[in-house]
């Protein structure tokens, strides 16, 4: 918004001044869309944490989770040691041969 005196007053009042769209910066480019389209906004998924960064107290909350998590045992950490089903749960997977 570009700021344009009043007459008489002295003082700053806003005016919104319509860009063309290739001056626009990719943010506002983006807003434009986004409001063309009004699709309703996709939920973020819950990131999954790696078994690697999980705090003692997790595994006492998550007991249930965890052994969802581990068995049956595909994948060991090669950082730390860690078993589990899925690479998405490891920082450095290695898959167990058998």
């Amino acid at each position: 918004m570009k700021e344009k005196p009043a007459e008489g007053t002295g003082q700053a009042v806003a005016k919104k001044v319509k860009v063309p769209a290739e001056k626009k910066g990719k943010k506002e480019r983006k807003a434009d869309a986004e409001s063309a389209d009004a699709e309703p906004k996709k939920e973020k998924t819950k990131k999954i944490r790696h078994l690697c960064k999980w705090k003692k107290s997790r595994y006492e909350e998550k007991f249930g989770d965890l052994t969802a998590i581990v068995s049956p045992v595909r994948f060991i950490c090669l950082k730390c040691g860690r078993a589990a089903s899925d690479v998405k749960y490891l920082c450095k997977p290695n898959e167990i041969a058998g």
